[in-house]
């Protein structure tokens, strides 16, 4: 199955699908340097992947979480079961604690103009 084939399978919007693919080719590029297979690949994995991320190559946690979603997506799509993520997750957490970093909250919406014509 071929990426135009994903998007047009996809209920998610084309950005968040280009986003996938770049975080998709990140990881896998990583993965090869490691040599560890990405798919399908094991929690150990994300969560190795995810410390890398945030403590070598300095991303933020919101960055690592957004490149979770996009292994368990690149997973499920190809008829693969999600890789457990909890550990990464959890380590994720840590980080994020000792970086003090905050979670970007969403604006509130307002019902009143979500849908005005």
């Amino acid at each position: 199955m071929d990426s135009d084939e994903l998007m047009t399978r996809s209920h998610s919007s084309p950005r968040t699908l280009q986003a996938y693919a770049f975080a998709w080719s990140y990881f896998s590029d990583w993965c090869k340097r490691a040599e560890l297979q990405p798919l399908p690949c094991v929690g150990n994995t994300v969560r190795l992947y995810v410390t890398w991320m945030t403590r070598r190559k300095k991303r933020k946690v919101a960055t690592a979480m957004h490149h979770i979603s996009a292994i368990r997506y690149y997973h499920r799509t190809r008829g693969f079961e999600a890789p457990p993520t909890a550990d990464a997750v959890a380590a994720l957490n840590a980080v994020r604690l000792e970086r003090r970093e905050r979670p970007k909250a969403r604006p509130p919406s307002n019902p009143m103009t979500c849908c005005a014509q």
